[in-house]
């Protein structure tokens, strides 16, 4: 584990953490470099590094012990609301294990990306990208969900989406992976994990973007661990001065604009302005995937 006073501070004084691994700049005899970045005044900070040898479930565990150990030795406590992760199950498992009263919360754009890597792979990426196509209109409403809240999902699904559902095999298999994963309390990553998280701050992109910025000081992949150490010592001065703004950076107006739309839209359907049907079709549009 790699981190420093300052930043085990500032992570202990968040209310949720947000977790992300990268395979690309782990140092050689390392698998990943997985941050841990704490959440406050709207600044994301990377504050503690771990070097992994594989993403075991039996590995994440004991990576979030030791953690917790590290501010046992200080007489402290750390405890989150949330930790917002990928969808890496061993993670998961890991963290319901160790931060037993922490929420565990799927990060939006991972879980849209792994709908959408799944329209791939049942053969409808043609219709996906024709707006002409019913099937690929179909297929965007599902993109709503994460907007909705857990109790709202599984009628949603059935009474909306399924009911609409065509006709063909592919779309067929397609919502059998959506039902079998993401639908009911049962399911692999069940409602309550994603469900709302196309609202607010539930993504781990500000991970991913520290992860490929932090690649930018190195000239290839799997660096020497001098040269890594050298890189996270380079950034400790940026993660330095987020943890003392007290202020929360400008988005751009395009976010804000579509971050008020989403809300607006809501408030129409919370209102009985709009029926769960109108919900989907408008929404869908606006949480649609990054092109891959």
């Amino acid at each position: 584990m790699i981190s420093c006073e300052e930043n085990l501070t500032h992570l202990q004084s968040c209310s949720e953490a947000y977790a992300d691994g990268t395979f690309k700049y782990a140092p050689k005899f390392f698998l990943q470099l997985y941050t841990i970045h704490a959440y406050k005044n709207g600044q994301y900070a990377p504050c503690v590094f771990f070097l992994l040898p594989d993403k075991k479930e039996k590995t994440c565990e004991d990576m979030f012990r030791h953690l917790i150990n590290i501010y046992r030795e200080r007489n402290l406590d750390l405890q989150f609301d949330a930790i917002h992760v990928d969808q890496e199950s061993s993670v998961h498992v890991a963290i319901k294990a160790v931060f037993q009263d922490t929420q565990i919360k799927a990060c939006c754009f991972h879980l849209i990306q792994a709908w959408y890597r799944q329209i791939q792979k049942v053969g409808l990426t043609a219709d996906y990208k024709d707006k002409d196509s019913e099937t690929g209109r179909w297929l965007k409403m599902f993109f709503a969900m994460p907007a909705l809240q857990a109790d709202e999902v599984e009628n949603c699904f059935t009474e909306v989406l399924i009911a609409q559902a065509p006709t063909e095999e592919a779309a067929e298999k397609f919502a059998d992976y959506i039902l079998d994963n993401y639908i009911t309390a049962n399911s692999k990553f069940p409602p309550h994990i994603w469900a709302n998280a196309g609202m607010g701050d539930s993504t781990t992109n500000a991970c991913e973007s520290f992860h490929s910025y932090f690649g930018d000081h190195f000239t290839r992949h799997s660096p020497n661990i001098f040269l890594f150490l050298e890189g996270l010592n380079a950034e400790q001065e940026r993660t330095r001065l987020k943890i003392r703004s007290h202020s929360n950076p400008i988005k751009r107006k395009d976010q804000r604009q579509k971050e008020d739309k989403r809300r607006e839209i809501i408030g129409m359907l919370r209102g009985g302005e709009i029926t769960m049907e109108e919900f989907v079709k408008q929404m869908g549009f606006l949480m649609l995937p990054v092109a891959m």
